[in-house]
């Protein structure tokens, strides 16, 4: 008969069994390479490695995920945390730290499309990160007047879109208002 500890009830525990599961004969974890070292195989050597999981919001994290789960290769981490460590995240460096767009966009409040975009575009680090994205119905000034992006997009003959486009790409205002568009604005009426 097995030896039972008494501790499967426990959060501890049912991450210990997720860990199990998703290393398991035939998973995704498996078909990479990823297992589990011989000695968490056994939950006691396991809780005594890596202790109790502090909160309900944590779960087991490899730091590098080319290894499988075992002693110094794994912590209790947020799930914003592991998003972070996750392989296929775009990293960008920004005055000498380099974190995930993710990351980023949480701290500048820049969404990660506009983001993306912006390098896409070829803007220079410091504008991507600290210019406020465009949004609809935002106000512009260009010599003293100020005005919808929408107003601006009417007085210059131009589609709203073609002008918040530009803007975007990163145009400053008056070369985005004065460069004829391609397409020219429906006249108002």
């Amino acid at each position: 008969m097995a030896k039972s500890h008494g501790l499967s009830g426990t959060l501890t525990h049912a991450r210990w069994k997720s860990m199990l599961q998703r290393c398991s004969v035939g998973s995704t974890y498996s078909r990479k390479g990823i297992s589990v070292c011989e000695r968490w195989r056994d939950y006691q050597s396991f809780l005594t490695d890596m202790g109790e999981c502090p909160s309900e919001v944590m779960t087991l994290d490899r730091l590098n995920n080319a290894k499988g789960y075992e002693p110094g290769n794994c912590r209790w981490a947020t799930r914003i945390v592991q998003s972070n460590n996750k392989t296929n995240n775009r990293l960008l460096t920004w005055r000498g730290q380099t974190k995930t767009l993710a990351a980023w966009s949480r701290e500048t409040a820049i969404p990660v499309g506009t983001i993306c975009n912006r390098l896409r575009f070829g803007w220079d680090i410091e504008a991507v990160m600290t210019r406020a994205p465009h949004e609809r119905g935002q106000m512009l000034t260009l010599h003293g007047k100020t005005l919808h992006l929408a107003e601006w997009a009417r007085q210059a003959g131009l589609r709203y879109d073609c002008l918040s486009r530009r803007l975007r790409a990163g145009w400053d205002l008056e070369r985005a208002l004065t460069r004829p568009s391609k397409r020219a604005a429906k006249p108002s009426t």
